[in-house]
């Protein structure tokens, strides 16, 4: 498993969140303007690898945190933006399992959100989901 299969898979599964088709997606280490008055998305994820158990038994376990920020025009308010919120949790629920492009997979726990608050013309709001896995030798 690497980072990059990691992202590739939180990624997907992000793109086949349905029901905002008015939203667009900041993806990462991609080039991306926010259009005014125009929803969007934007995915970060955070890694970490450490050692599990000795010698030919051993494994490595893989944590991180898929952070989705949902920015909405704050003329329409925080209802939008809370439903949006709901609709990433959903789909990001516990339980939900990714299979990696190297074949491995990542099982995620239960989701965390809040609201960031109002930034210039937008309402923020995040979802932290929270997963793991482990890949043996």
């Amino acid at each position: 498993m690497t980072q990059a299969s990691i992202q590739v898979a939180l990624d997907a599964r992000l793109a086949t969140l349905t029901g905002f088709a008015d939203a667009a997606t900041a993806w990462p280490n991609k080039p991306f303007s926010p259009v005014p008055g125009t929803a969007y998305l934007a995915p970060t994820t955070t890694v970490n690898q450490r050692p599990g158990g000795a010698g030919v038994a051993g494994f490595v376990y893989w944590e991180g945190v898929y952070r989705i920020v949902a920015s909405f025009p704050s003329a329409k308010g925080t209802a939008a933006l809370l439903a949006r919120l709901d609709a990433i949790r959903t789909h990001f629920k516990r339980g939900t399992t990714l299979t990696t492009s190297d074949n491995w997979s990542l099982i995620f726990e239960v989701p965390r959100s809040g609201v960031i608050g109002r930034d210039g013309d937008w309402f923020k709001g995040f979802v932290d989901c929270p997963f793991f896995g482990t890949e043996t030798p």
